[in-house]
């Protein structure tokens, strides 16, 4: 597949330089989820959704999604595909998506510049 200026594709987990880091515990916990919820990961993903609120500010809900919106960019990682409105994908451009197992579990950002606004408390994925 070629990219488009939409969709991104990302060998490993840490490798692309333009979107968002996942940890290998996240990788593992959408891989979780999407099978969870019976959502094949060849048409469904992770949807991550930036939100005013929290303790700092902001948040990011995480949610499985069977298909990404019509104006989604969409990351490849993996095997695993992240579905990001344009708003989201700004604020968590160069980001690091990891996974706490520990409660409250759930997955956290983290920004490579330092304090970006959002709030350091797990967003777990809700089930169907």
């Amino acid at each position: 597949m070629t990219p488009t200026p939409d969709h991104f594709y990302m060998n490993n987990h840490d490798s692309h330089p333009r979107g968002i880091q996942v940890t290998a515990k996240a990788l593992a916990e959408i891989h979780t989820a999407l099978s969870r919820d019976g959502i094949s990961s060849q048409q469904g993903g992770m949807r991550l959704k930036v939100e005013g609120g929290g303790c700092a500010g902001l948040t990011c809900k995480a949610m499985v999604e069977a298909a990404p919106g019509g104006s989604d960019r969409i990351l490849q990682i993996d095997g695993a595909r992240l579905f990001l409105d344009p708003r989201s994908f700004i604020f968590l451009f160069e980001s690091t998506l990891d996974y706490q197992e520990t409660p409250p579990a759930g997955f956290t950002v983290k920004s490579k510049h330092g304090t970006n606004g959002f709030c350091g408390c797990p967003t777990a994925v809700p089930t169907r």
